[in-house]
């Protein structure tokens, strides 16, 4: 019966050689590909400073694209305004001469009405509808960034004028 009881080892477990070679088959199996995702989780998080962007940075940039956002609207605005005296100085001068004294003076004030027309309507054209969509997104963006909740809804993009016909 000297083989039916196990050996007695200083160094380990008493086990007999098939319950070692069980015991080894399962560690390499089931604990090792474990502590291998370990070793890479641990070198990972030692690698360096994370990666993640710090949120002022991220809400000085917003900030800076509102800015600039707000400036080319301002710009728009002020091109838009300029075509519609533009618009409305033409009109006039035509209302005034109810009779021009050529035709060519006929067709160039409808001409250059026409023309002060079309750059109206590129002018709102580059508003666009989304302008407003686009601020609302943005003001999200930094109401998420400041952990802020919005309670009220945005006003909603003016309307851009229908050109003359």
């Amino acid at each position: 019966m000297a083989g039916a009881m196990p050996e007695h080892t200083t160094d380990g477990l008493d086990v007999t050689k098939a319950e070692q070679r069980y015991l080894r088959r399962t560690f390499r199996r089931m604990a090792l590909p474990w502590l291998a995702v370990l070793m890479a989780f641990t070198w990972w998080m030692a690698s360096g400073p994370s990666t993640a962007p710090d949120p002022s940075e991220e809400l000085a940039a917003l900030r800076a694209g509102l800015a600039e956002l707000n400036g080319s609207v301002a710009a728009l605005r002020e091109g838009l305004e300029g075509a519609e005296r533009r618009n409305a100085e033409l009109a006039a001068r035509l209302a005034e001469s109810a009779t021009p004294d050529t035709p060519a003076e006929v067709e160039t004030l409808r001409s250059e009405l026409k023309r002060a027309a079309r750059r109206i309507a590129a002018l709102e054209g580059k508003l666009g509808p989304d302008l407003g969509q686009r601020f609302d997104a943005l003001a999200d963006r930094i109401a998420s960034v400041e952990g802020l909740v919005r309670l009220e809804p945005v006003p909603a993009a003016p309307t851009p004028l229908a050109p003359p016909d």
